[in-house]
């Protein structure tokens, strides 16, 4: 398997494309990774990393927020290890879950629907905006609290799907329940640390980056307190470019990320992860999972 060896070139057709889409104004700048297998990887940066208050080029190491590719890259690879090993069920339904009594409505929502946003949560809620001076682990759990005893179900848990950000804040809450760690560590302990992939993290706002804010890229001007004052009463707002700190909203209130979004990596180590799937649903490995489970939740 060639995957940082011998590079093959990216096709000018693709590479045009590329360039095209920062010209035209459709991003300021992305990167792109291609691999095949017998002829290897192939990589290009293009446009800027940073508009402002500097212009900063991208490289093919920046740093992006990935967002919602936290839920399958982070949640639900590590319950599928949970799974893998045992300690999970498919068919488990939320009342044997978590510690606590569940409401006849939502008792009979299983893991296979938190996972497959077939569970009837709403697609979002601005808990943000609910729970405005509380942080970190008080906002999850009176978040939780909400989402277990006083949210709505928009349908009949397994009769249809609906993207949810809120099932996979409860998929967060069972790794903690089922493991006795945050899902940051599991994260890291599990894959990140034993796969090397250390531009691949959850985002914590209290614990440093270990990266230059150039390594990132921006992601929108937004009206919002730093980091390091959120939370505190009477603390200023000010505009201000969002760059190595969290954008979802919902994430940097309950700490800097939840089960839903607060991903931060590079392109090539979400290859890396993507490329560790693809290989076991192909029966090509089984060193992490087994490829029936893989295929199971590909499914």
């Amino acid at each position: 398997m060639n995957l940082k060896g011998d590079s093959m070139k990216m096709p000018a057709s693709i590479s045009s494309l590329l360039r095209d889409g920062v010209s035209r104004g459709v991003y300021p700048g992305a990167v792109l990774l291609v691999w095949q297998k017998d002829f290897g990887l192939a990589s290009e940066a293009v446009g800027r990393a940073c508009m402002e208050p500097e212009v900063v080029n991208m490289e093919e190491d920046t740093i992006f927020d990935l967002a919602s590719l936290t839920k399958p890259l982070v949640t639900t690879l590590v319950i599928m290890k949970l799974v893998d090993r045992g300690e999970l069920r498919l068919d488990f339904p939320l009342d044997e879950l978590l510690d606590r009594e569940v409401p006849d409505e939502k008792r009979n929502i299983t893991l296979r629907n938190l996972l497959s946003h077939s569970a009837g949560f709403p697609h979002w809620r601005p808990f943000y905006e609910m729970f405005p001076l509380l942080n970190g682990g008080q906002m999850k759990e009176e978040a939780r609290n909400w989402l277990i005893y006083s949210c709505p179900l928009e349908h009949e848990p397994g009769s249809r799907s609906l993207y949810s950000d809120l099932g996979y804040m409860i998929l967060e809450w069972v790794v903690e329940q089922r493991t006795g760690q945050d899902l940051s560590a599991c994260f890291r302990e599990q894959f990140s640390g034993p796969l090397g992939l250390h531009s691949l993290f959850l985002y914590r706002r209290d614990a440093p980056l270990g990266y230059p804010e150039e390594r990132f890229a921006a992601t929108e001007r937004v009206n919002r307190q730093p980091a390091d004052v959120s939370g505190i009463q009477g603390a200023g707002w000010q505009k201000r470019v969002l760059r190595g700190e969290v954008h979802d909203e919902n994430a940097f209130v309950m700490g800097g990320y939840s089960g839903h979004a607060g991903l931060f990596g590079t392109a090539f180590e979400v290859f890396r992860v993507a490329h560790l799937l693809m290989e076991h649903y192909l029966g090509e490995r089984d060193d992490w999972f087994r490829p029936e489970i893989v295929r199971e939740f590909f499914s």
